[in-house]
C-alpha cells in the first residue's frame, strides 16, 4: 500500500490522477506539521517519488531526513543532491522510472526496516544533519580558524 500525505505538488498531473485510482494507493491530502508523526508511525518505507526535471535536479527534498528521523528507509527517484547520502539500509538513490527496479529497491528496504541497529543508524545520520549540529560544527570550524 502506497500511502501519500501532503498537497498535490503535481498541479493536476494526470499520471498521479490515475495513480490515485489504484486500490493499494491513500493520499491524505495537506496535514498538519502535528499530524505527521502518526503517518510516519504507519509507514515501513519512506519514498520520495520525483520525476525528471531541471527543477528536480537542483532541489534536496529535507523529507529524506524526516524520515530517517523516524527510522524509517527511503528510496527516493531522480534527485541527484540526495546521492552522496546513499547507504546501504539507510536510502537508496533511483533515476529514470523503472517500476521493476523501484519495487525491488523497496522489498529490499522493507526486509531491514525493523532491524535495530538499523534503525538507529538513520537516526543517528538524521541527527548529523540537524540544523543545530550543523551549525554548532559551523561555529568549531570558524573557531579552529581563528587559532590558526
Amino acid at each position: 500500500t502506497f500511502l501519500f500525505v501532503g498537497p498535490d505538488g503535481t498541479n493536476g498531473d494526470e499520471d498521479f490522477k490515475a495513480l490515485l485510482e489504484e486500490d493499494n494507493v491513500i493520499w491524505t491530502g495537506p496535514a498538519a506539521p502535528s499530524e505527521v508523526p502518526a503517518y510516519m508511525n504507519v509507514v515501513d518505507i519512506g519514498i520520495m517519488p520525483y520525476k525528471p526535471s531541471p527543477y528536480n535536479n537542483a532541489v534536496f527534498p529535507l523529507k529524506l531526513f524526516e524520515f530517517l528521523a523516524a527510522g524509517k528507509p527511503v528510496a527516493g527517484m531522480n534527485l541527484p543532491s540526495t546521492e552522496k547520502v546513499e547507504q546501504e539500509h539507510v536510502y537508496r538513490h533511483l533515476t529514470g522510472n523503472d517500476p521493476a527496479e523501484f519495487t525491488a529497491v523497496c522489498e529490499e528496504l522493507k526486509l531491514a526496516h525493523d532491524d535495530v541497529s538499523h534503525v538507529e543508524l538513520r537516526r543517528k545520520i538524521a541527527r548529523e544533519r540537524d540544523w543545530h549540529h550543523l551549525f554548532l560544527t559551523m561555529l568549531d570550524k570558524l573557531n579552529l580558524n581563528k587559532d590558526a
